[in-house]
């Protein structure tokens, strides 16, 4: 193997003292060279390869300072580069294409993690040296070494995150109007904002339009993308398509898709976006579920720590409590009297409480035994103690058929039989006379 400093390095350096500017080497070319011979020396009048053998250009990772003449730079291939194989190595500067050095070396390979199967991480540096090359480049940090691979560890971690806010925010989050899809004429615009998808958290930076869209759905596609020793970030684009799905792209980066909207044959859209994180997600479905006779209002609440009363403006006699997304038991977490919330432990401070204010016990839908009527379980527990105790409009018989009124919700009906089917409870109906 051997290496040289060219004559065009030499012909770049002094032109850049002679304006009084740095030297700035800020770039490494591999290529795979036909016929080349690594032990034979390396004439220093020798360019760049043509381009059809050049297999990766890479900006350098690191440059440090060795001694006063002479400094080193090094470039780290991830286990996200590749699969390619390479003979010949170029330090250069990348704004005038001037190469300053080359290095010819055995043919080597570097493969990537794929199929899995473990990429390998090759670590390559070119020590420069000349009379004042720490002055001349403007390098004053001392060089380090840049060997050890912490890939597969740091891709555990960062899929754990993943995961971790895929539990809070579910296969996908939005929030507000972000990545809201809007219909002007014949262009589709979607809004710029935050979301997660796939776990990953990442924002659209400004909207994006489509034009002429029909009988297809807007998928926002997130990858998670960097190098070795870059700072990694979310990246965030749009696509059209049908039943498109989450996959590995070329370069070995996992991309995450979610359809945001559809679009008719007419050019209708149609809202994809859960809202919110999943404790958020959960609230809305319960909403959209039961078409309740009487609006179902929600309070919500950010604690700023070691509250014990919750006090909404409300007039309730029951409610459903969240805490964190989790659902609070009556007369157990948390018990209702004059319109205020008692609290069996203080909340933590940043606590997030929802509070679902006039849940009743009946919808337009038919009630089952079953999953259909959890959602009415605080006010079955609240009916088994205090049905006895209501009189006059509190308790009162609504009309032939015998439906009961729930407290002073004289709109919230539910029929004897079924209420004692439910809340397994003897109903004493009053009448006024």
């Amino acid at each position: 193997m051997s290496s040289v400093i060219t004559l065009e390095f030499e012909h770049y350096k002094a032109q850049e003292a002679a304006t009084g500017k740095p030297i700035i080497l800020d770039e490494f070319v591999f290529a795979l060279v036909p016929n080349l011979d690594p032990k034979k020396p390396i004439e220093r009048t020798e360019q760049l390869p043509d381009a059809k053998h050049i297999v990766h250009r890479q900006a350098i990772n690191k440059a440090g300072l060795v001694s006063e003449n002479a400094v080193a730079y090094s470039v780290t291939l991830g286990t996200e580069i590749g699969d390619f194989e390479f003979n010949w190595i170029g330090l250069l500067n990348k704004a005038s294409n001037s190469v300053a050095m080359i290095t010819h070396a055995p043919t080597q390979k570097k493969l990537r993690t794929q199929g899995g199967q473990q990429g390998n991480v090759l670590t390559r540096s070119f020590l420069l040296e000349f009379d004042g090359a720490a002055k001349d480049t403007a390098i004053n940090t001392t060089a380090e070494t840049w060997q050890i691979d912490f890939t597969a560890r740091l891709t555990g971690i960062d899929e754990v995150q993943r995961l971790i806010n895929t539990d809070s925010y579910g296969e996908a989050a939005f929030f507000g109007s972000a990545f809201d899809v809007t219909r002007d004429g014949e262009q589709f615009t979607v809004n710029s904002g935050l979301a997660y998808v796939g776990g990953l958290r990442g924002e659209l930076a400004k909207s994006q339009v489509f034009n002429k869209l029909r009988d297809t759905y807007i998928y926002a596609d997130f990858s998670y993308q960097g190098n070795l020793l870059s700072q990694w970030q979310t990246v965030v684009k749009l696509t059209t398509g049908n039943q498109l799905k989450h996959y590995v792209d070329s370069s070995g980066y996992a991309h995450f898709v979610f359809a945001i909207a559809a679009i008719d044959k007419t050019g209708a859209i149609t809202d994809l976006r859960p809202q919110g994180a999943k404790w958020e997600q959960s609230i809305a479905q319960i909403k959209q579920q039961y078409a309740l006779k009487s609006e179902m209002k929600s309070w919500r609440y950010v604690a700023k720590g070691n509250e014990t009363t919750l006090t909404p403006n409300e007039v309730f006699h029951h409610c459903l409590l969240f805490i964190n997304g989790l659902e609070q038991y009556a007369n157990y977490s948390f018990a209702v009297e004059n319109n205020t919330i008692y609290l069996a432990e203080p909340l933590l401070k940043d606590d997030h409480i929802e509070v679902v204010i006039n849940v009743p016990v009946i919808s337009q839908r038919a009630l089952h035994t079953g999953s259909d009527t959890d959602v009415l379980r605080n006010e079955v527990e609240a009916l088994r103690t205090t049905v006895h105790n209501l009189k006059g409009k509190d308790f009162i018989s609504a009309d032939s058929r015998n439906l009961v009124a729930i407290g002073t919700d004289e709109n919230i009906f539910i029929s004897e039989n079924e209420l004692q089917k439910i809340a397994s409870i003897d109903v004493e109906v009053k009448t006024n006379q």
